[in-house]
């Protein structure tokens, strides 16, 4: 696939040396931040399997539907509109639904945790947002049908498309490494002001805060989320007899 990408113009627009840079480059304390999201999202879908066919009988007509992971799934990101955990949870779901491969495009020029998070979940292919999305879903189609999941990028149609107004975020920490290099890596995110919202998607507290999640310090960075899991990174037929 990569040498198709490249004869299309569409070969990735970060290299495996920066992927490994950003590696070195991103303190531990951002690291963890980024490792607290994918481990909650393994957590939160343990046990998790996906069902692969199921018939049912309606009358003298039956159902047979089968699914199968998605060939390809591309997250269409902008930091100012989500936090990178929460790209680093919807990149593991894909990952837990068995997607063979993952594309992440987003504004140049990138933050190293970002490229980290991309490094460490193994998505090979970076974009600026530059690319010909249509184009690049296009060329991945080949190998099947994929899923576009846009965090409030926008510029392509898809039904996995998120809100950022519907999953604020709060945080009530008092200052250590952990919150400082949430703060870091939460830099470019549009934040609500507290007193326009009555309530929260996500808070990471001690306290009685007002939110649909409330995470305790140690899992700082963790994101789940409500409206996306593996089963949406799947490809189902549906055959009637």
């Amino acid at each position: 696939m990569d040498a198709q990408l490249e004869r299309l113009g569409l070969a990735p627009h970060v290299t495996d040396a920066d992927l490994a840079q950003a590696y070195e480059d991103t303190p531990a304390p951002e690291k963890g931040v980024i490792k607290n999201a994918v481990a909650m999202a393994h957590a939160l879908t343990r046990g998790w399997a996906m069902t692969s066919e199921r018939a049912v009988h309606l009358g003298s007509a039956a159902l047979k539907e089968s699914a199968r992971p998605a060939a390809f799934a591309v997250f269409l990101y902008h930091s100012g509109c989500f936090p990178l955990s929460a790209l680093a949870s919807a990149i593991t779901l894909a990952l837990v639904a068995r997607v063979p491969q993952v594309a992440v495009v987003a504004p140049a020029p990138w933050d190293r945790a970002l490229l980290f998070a991309c490094d460490f979940l193994s998505v090979p292919w970076v974009y600026s947002t530059d690319v010909d999305v249509s184009a690049l879903v296009a060329a991945l189609g080949v190998a099947g049908d994929g899923v576009v999941v846009d965090l409030g990028l926008g510029g392509f149609p898809t039904p996995l498309a998120f809100t950022p107004e519907d999953y604020g975020v709060v945080d009530t920490l008092g200052p250590s490494p952990q919150a400082e290099a949430y703060a870091r890596i939460l830099g470019s995110l549009r934040r609500t002001d507290p007193s326009q919202r009555s309530r929260w998607y996500l808070a990471y507290s001690e306290e009685e805060v007002c939110a649909r999640f409330v995470l305790p310090p140690r899992l700082l960075g963790g994101w789940p989320w409500d409206r996306l899991g593996p089963e949406d990174f799947l490809v189902r037929t549906t055959i009637f007899s």
